[in-house]
């Protein structure tokens, strides 16, 4: 059975007991499991199921509540906004000594690793598995562990379903090794799966996403079947994870585990179908829980139990000191009742934990040099600017607003790069735009976070147009760009300085990768290796590999959509990134994609920025607020393993 792709791999469905797998092969054992490998090896990206392109995320603005768009606080009670509380006397000492302390309790007795284990788990890990262990089986039905890239949450993942092997509904462990399925064959039943006695189940966000989709028609047709009597009887589709043969039998999923658990951040398909789960607990990983804004993690508490968000719009009107009529992406955070409610929940350890070489970082300065692209960029960005404005006003956003919007951001920064691309970036962005369903409620920053990935993505007629034109142009024009130069500049220094270090250049646009490929051939004499969205699953693992071996090309080119999660490139150093990207979180996401553990060798990152385009001052000036708020957030959540916790003092805004 072929590899699935890094891209496809998020989640691991277990069919009754969950458990981290390799992706090379359809069965493995515990006591020979490879874990070294980290995420990549063993996840891909990540245990559970569920797969697809990002869907859109449905916004709220806080007096949708009032209008009847939320049924009301559930049985734990809260608001804040117009008062009536409860949670615990609304994150108080009760929520203290029976939600937090219990959680830090469930670390002290940590214990050992099974001894056929063969990696020998950090105290980190045999920690948060514990402390998992305990979640799972406490009111909240789960947790989320946002342990910093690079600690090791596969592992402690497979540690999390060893303890939970023997509990009882569900396919045991003991005795014999674990069968796991890599699942691709949509024509598998749910009575398969189970008379195929497998123990993990792997499947993708797409492919649990497309079951979920089928099952959703049906029951539609279905209805208006029922109702008009009309046509012919809808054929019910195979619904296999997707299906209700789950909950009806009572077999519940004993450990549905997230892997880049963010994915499910927006409320779509994703969200929808791996909510529709009949599971017993939810453990959620992620390096990046805030992957872009603090109410990111809204749709990750809705998935356990024990509280009372059961919707986005509930989390948000009780932790925003908003007013009512900001809209979900604005709203500025109760950081200290949020602290107390995330410190129940979550466990989130620092990289340092792990002794690794050191990662420094500089912004490789330069400037635009000729005056038509410096203009071309000014020009783009404030259209761009104005547009946003425009459509940021209250009752002013529509889809062709924000569609708008996304392609003026788009095209600035592709002028910036190099103005071939710019020139072509309305004719690109008509056709990637359409895989973006937009809501008028959007992040307009987080749906060009979207709209870049597509760009990595493209059709195989309109690649091979633009193929064959690249290879008509002369090479002087496509040098005449200044972030090409400053790259050259950034590289040669690089292969200099480090002269046997392999070197990783990122960059968020396919099409850009496409010119420095051809550049770095006639400037360096190297042919680069590419890892990108247009390859094959099985493309993509001989490329990795290849990078591996000491003899092979030095420089690999990766675009942000494709390689900034789910790959290990320990063998890389070396880190060129080509612009500024919309969110920083992506941006070390990539980096820990060679500074992680296995790493032998300090790690240099380059990041280029011009100091005279508009664009790339807009976008660090974005991401300098957004990280601002989700650091003061995270700073007291995120600590080692043997440190003392801290409880922030309380502050109800309700007084």
């Amino acid at each position: 059975m072929a590899p699935l792709s890094e891209e496809d791999i998020c989640a691991i469905f277990a069919a009754h007991t969950l458990s981290v797998a390799s992706m090379d092969r359809p069965t493995i054992s515990l006591p020979t499991l490879d874990v070294s490998g980290g995420l990549n090896r063993l996840l891909r990206r990540g245990p559970c199921l569920t797969a697809g392109n990002f869907p859109g995320d449905t916004q709220f603005r806080t007096d949708d509540v009032d209008n009847g768009v939320d049924d009301g606080p559930p049985d734990g009670y809260i608001d804040v906004g117009a008062r009536r509380y409860h949670i615990e006397n609304y994150l108080g000492d009760q929520w203290v000594n029976d939600c937090i302390m219990p959680l830090e309790i469930a670390g002290i007795f940590a214990g050992k690793a099974p001894s056929d284990f063969a990696a020998i788990p950090h105290p980190w890990q045999n920690q948060g598995a514990r402390q998992m262990h305990y979640l799972s089986n406490s009111k909240f039905c789960g947790g989320i562990c946002g342990d910093e890239m690079g600690l090791g949450k596969t592992l402690l993942a497979v540690q999390v379903m060893e303890l939970a092997k023997n509990e009882s509904g569900s396919f045991s462990l003991v005795d014999r090794q674990p069968k796991v399925l890599v699942l691709t064959d949509s024509s598998m039943t749910a009575q398969s799966l189970v008379a195929g006695n497998w123990d993990i189940v792997i499947v993708s966000y797409h492919f649990l996403s497309k079951q979920y989709r089928a099952m959703r028609k049906f029951e539609e047709r279905l209805q208006k079947y029922r109702e008009t009597g009309a046509g012919s009887v809808p054929k019910r589709p195979i619904g296999g994870v997707a299906s209700n043969f789950w909950e009806l039998f009572d077999l519940p999923v004993k450990r549905l585990i997230l892997d880049e658990c963010h994915i499910i951040k927006n409320e779509g398909t994703f969200y929808e179908a791996v909510k529709a789960v009949h599971r017993r607990a939810t453990i959620m990983l992620s390096g990046t829980v805030m992957s872009n804004r603090w109410v990111d993690v809204a749709n990750l508490v809705t998935m356990l139990n024990g509280h009372p968000f059961a919707t986005r719009q509930k989390f948000v009107r009780a932790f925003s000191l908003s007013d009512k009529s900001t809209t979900i992406w604005k709203c500025v955070p109760d950081v200290v009742s949020l602290q107390r409610f995330l410190l129940a929940i979550m466990l989130a350890r620092p990289s340092d934990s792990l002794s690794l070489p050191h990662i420094s970082h500089e912004d490789a300065i330069f400037q635009l040099e000729d005056d038509v692209e410096w203009r071309y960029v000014q020009d783009a960005t404030e259209k761009y600017e104005r547009a946003r404005s425009a459509s940021e006003e209250k009752g002013a956003r529509t889809s062709d607003s924000a569609n708008q919007v996304m392609g003026l951001a788009v095209k600035a920064q592709l002028y910036a790069a190099h103005a071939i691309l710019g020139m072509q970036a309305d004719d690109i962005h008509q056709k990637v735009v359409s895989g973006i369903e937009i809501d008028d409620e959007d992040d307009l920053d987080g749906l060009v976070v979207r709209l870049v990935d597509l760009y990595s993505r493209e059709t195989v007629k309109s690649r091979s147009d633009w193929l064959d034109e690249l290879a008509s142009m002369e090479i002087s024009d496509l040098k005449a760009s200044s972030r090409v130069k400053a790259f050259c500049s950034v590289l040669r220094r690089a292969r200099r300085n480090f002269p046997h270090e392999k070197i990783i250049v990122f960059s968020s646009y396919l099409r850009f990768l496409d010119i420095l490929h051809r550049v770095i051939k006639q400037e360096f004499n190297i042919d680069a290796l590419r890892y990108d969205g247009t390859l094959s699953s099985a493309q993509k693992t001989g490329v990795q590999e290849a990078f591996t071996d000491p003899a092979s090309s030095p420089i690999l080119l990766i675009t942000s959509g494709c390689g900034s999660v789910g790959l290990n490139l320990q063998s890389a150093s070396v880190v060129i990134q080509t612009e500024v990207w919309w969110n920083h979180n992506t941006e070390r996401q990539a980096y820990a994609r060679c500074h992680r553990g296995g790493q032998t060798v300090p790690v240099k990152v380059f990041r280029l920025f011009a100091s005279n385009s508009a664009i790339d001052a807009v976008m660090r000036t974005s991401q300098t607020k957004k990280t601002q708020t989700n650091d003061s957030i995270m700073n007291l959540l995120v600590r080692r393993h043997d440190a003392t916790i801290v409880i922030p003092p309380y502050q109800a805004n309700v007084f």
